[in-house]
Formats: C-alpha cells, structure tokens, sequence
C-alpha cells in the first residue's frame, strides 16, 4: 500500500474513530483512557530508548526501542486503567482549553489574552469535571469526537475551513465551529439518553 493509501485509511479510521467517540464516549470512556494512556507510554519509552543519541551516531538497537514502546505503552495503559478520576478530571481540562482557545479564536484575540481563555477554560473545565463526572465525560468525548470527525472530512474533501488548525491549539473557521458544535450537541444528547435508558433498566437496590 502507498503513502497515499495509507493517509486515506489513517482519514477514514480517525473519521470514524471520531464518530464512536462522539457517540459512545461514555460507553467506551475508560478504553479510551487505556488506549490513549498506552500511546503515550509507548512514545516517552521509545523517546528513551533513543535519547542521548547523537544524530551521527549508529541507530539505537530495534529490539531495545521495540522493548521499551511495549513496556512503556503497557504501564501507560494500566495508568490510564487505575486513575480513571484523574482521566475525568483531565478530559474536562482539555474541553475547557479547547473551548477556551475557540473562542479566543472567534474573537481574534491576541496572543497573551488566547493563552488566559485557554489556561481559564482549562481550570474551569476541570473543577466541572470533578464536580459532574458524567455529563464531562459525555461532552468531552462528544466534543472530541466530533473535532476529530469534522476535521477528518475537512481533509479528505479537501476543506480548508473544517480543518482544524493550531495557531491557536485548536481552531477552525466558523463553517467548522458550527459543524462541530452541532455535532456534538447531537452526539451528547444522543449519550445522554442512553445513559438515562440505562439507569431506567438498571434495578433499584434496597
């Protein structure tokens, strides 16, 4: 498979991967912390596997690098396990500065005042994920997913204004704002009431 394939299959996994998240996130909340606590151990055990090598000097042994992407993505995924509360309070972290950094977008803010909506929508975001758990998992991932999903077909179909960009961590034009805004809002109500279901099947304990 080319290199063109493989970015078209790495856009329809994430177009779809997106559309999960958005729609299932609650569900699949703590898979979703595994998997992602597993990528990031992978990578900071690959990054020290080959750190302190000089660019001139021979490549670090495979099997050492392999060993330590495995290693280190199974202690990430096991903490990505255990600190569950720490994933909920994180999540909420990250919509916040997300929000935070749209809006400054919005309003074309400078740099510094960017930084302030995305530093106070990042406390924000994360006492509300303290306080509310559920609802902040439901919107993270409905948020998430739609960002992932809207950005995806932004650059598949070639649509400068659905892709989101990082001049300021997290932008897109107001095309893209309001798609994924929409998105999410159908993704988060469609959570919720399966969560509403859920606890109506669930029996009462007494």
């Amino acid at each position: 498979m080319n290199n063109v394939g493989l970015s078209t299959l790495a856009l329809i996994l994430s177009i779809l991967f997106g559309l999960v998240t958005c729609f299932f996130g609650y569900r699949i909340f703590r898979v979703l912390l595994v998997v992602a606590g597993f990528f990031i151990g992978a990578s900071v055990g690959a990054a020290l596997a080959t750190a302190g090598s000089p660019l001139e000097a021979a490549d670090p042994n495979p099997v050492i690098v392999i060993l330590a992407f495995v290693v280190g993505g199974l202690v990430g995924a096991g903490l990505g396990y255990v600190l569950y509360p720490v994933g909920v309070v994180v999540a909420g972290a990250a919509l916040g500065a997300a929000l935070g950094s749209v809006t400054a977008g919005v309003l074309n803010a400078e740099q510094a005042v960017t930084l302030g909506f995305v530093i106070g929508g990042a406390l924000v975001g994360g006492l509300v994920g303290l306080a509310l758990s559920r609802v902040m998992i439901m919107l993270s991932t409905a948020f998430s997913g739609a960002g992932a999903f809207v950005s995806g077909i932004g650059t598949m179909l070639g649509i400068p204004a659905l892709i989101g960009t990082t001049d300021r961590l997290y932008t897109y034009d107001l095309a893209g704002i309001v798609l994924v805004l929409v998105i999410a809002a159908v993704g988060f109500y469609y959570q919720y009431q399966e969560y509403q279901r859920t606890e109506r099947r669930s029996p009462v304990m007494t």
